[in-house]
């Protein structure tokens, strides 16, 4: 089921029309297609988007290898939240692992709608959120063997594990692509 950027904002404040109407003409329509990267790591995040429809993957260069930090898909907000706020170089790169629909909003603009009440609203509850998932992320890399983590990520994101190239997955879970086969066919087996 496809959310709209209203309905994702109305889930977390109560938006009046004519505040809804401000920021709905500050966003643009934008569509991505498989492998379309958003921010380059090195960059100036310039954009936040709302992810209407599709799967993304956060990553990092370590020693020329691609690590990879986490996984999202629509309904959501993303961006470099770092570069984006500070206007500095990014530590990472974001890439569309999926088609996406996207609205887009620069920096800007964004930091404009800051001062109507619904927004500033949206934003604090929803960075709450954020922090609240990155926390509970923390937790499970700190506590949580390869295969609970795996099982997690199985739950979080089941419609669109056949859309992640299982060399993510196992950087995601800092394994080796073996050792991601091998917890795959406990999995199945019923053995975890």
């Amino acid at each position: 089921m496809i959310v709209s950027l209203r309905q994702f904002v109305s889930t977390f404040t109560d938006i009046p029309e004519k505040e809804w109407k401000e920021i709905e003409v500050s966003f643009q329509q934008k569509t991505y297609s498989r492998n379309d990267i958003l921010i380059t790591e090195g960059e100036v995040c310039r954009s936040v988007w709302f992810a209407e429809k599709g799967l993304f993957r956060w990553y990092f260069n370590k020693d020329g290898e691609e690590i990879t930090k986490f996984f999202s898909a629509a309904p959501g907000m993303l961006t470099a939240k770092y570069s984006f706020h500070r206007q500095e170089p990014s530590n990472e790169s974001i890439v569309a692992l999926t088609d996406a629909t996207m609205w887009k909003i620069e920096y800007h603009e964004y930091q404009s709608l800051l001062r109507i009440p619904a927004w500033s609203t949206f934003v604090r509850l929803f960075t709450i959120r954020i922090n609240e998932q990155l926390d509970q992320l923390l937790h499970e890399i700190r506590s949580e063997t390869a295969e609970k983590r795996y099982y997690n990520l199985l739950k979080r994101h089941k419609e669109y594990m056949n859309d992640i190239p299982l060399q993510y997955i196992a950087s995601y879970l800092g394994i080796a692509p073996q050792s991601l086969s091998r917890i795959r066919k406990k999995i199945e087996l019923g053995i975890f």
